[in-house]
């Protein structure tokens, strides 16, 4: 194993912190695409769901 300098260390301690907050972002970013897409889905289904008894109301 080699050996390194404090330097180094603090050099790859602060890149992988930096490493680590970008994937915390996105990660945050994707669970609110997420969130986005599931409330997309659940008003299409609310919408159908209207759709379907308007039409069962009118045959």
């Amino acid at each position: 194993m080699t050996s390194t300098t404090a330097p180094e260390r603090d050099a790859l301690v602060a890149r992988l912190e930096a490493q680590l907050a970008d994937t915390r972002l996105q990660l945050e970013d994707a669970l609110r695409q997420r969130c986005a897409a599931e409330t997309r889905a659940r008003t299409a289904e609310a919408a159908i769901l209207a759709v379907r008894s308007v039409v069962a109301a009118v045959s």
